[in-house]
């Protein structure tokens, strides 16, 4: 569970810091863990390490083991439409970024 706390509180740190100044609404489950995101978000320090482990099996540099067409080893990768037609991450729109459901969800 502290895994999975820390991963969702550093990706709400990057999905807050690439939103403008509070213009998307965020999840109340984003809420209730925003205050835990540190004051910056260094991508080396707290991001990358949690990609590493959780998310370059399936969808990291090998674009041979890549996964659903998703490779997060870039912001363009992250942001690039999907096979699905979705986006994994939507700048300034957390509810229409798959990431954030996946994260979110059961």
């Amino acid at each position: 569970m502290k895994t999975t706390l820390r991963f969702l509180c550093f990706f709400a740190g990057l999905i807050l810091s690439a939103c403008s100044s509070g213009s998307s609404e965020l999840p109340a489950s984003l809420s209730a863990v925003s205050s835990k995101v540190p004051a910056e978000i260094d991508y080396n320090l707290h991001v990358k390490p949690i990609l590493s482990d959780r998310c370059f099996k399936c969808h990291g540099p090998d674009k041979n083991k890549v996964e659903a067409g998703l490779q997060l080893i870039n912001f363009e990768g992250a942001n690039a439409s999907l096979k699905s037609g979705k986006r994994a991450v939507v700048p300034n729109d957390i509810a229409a970024s798959e990431l954030v459901k996946r994260i979110l969800s059961h």
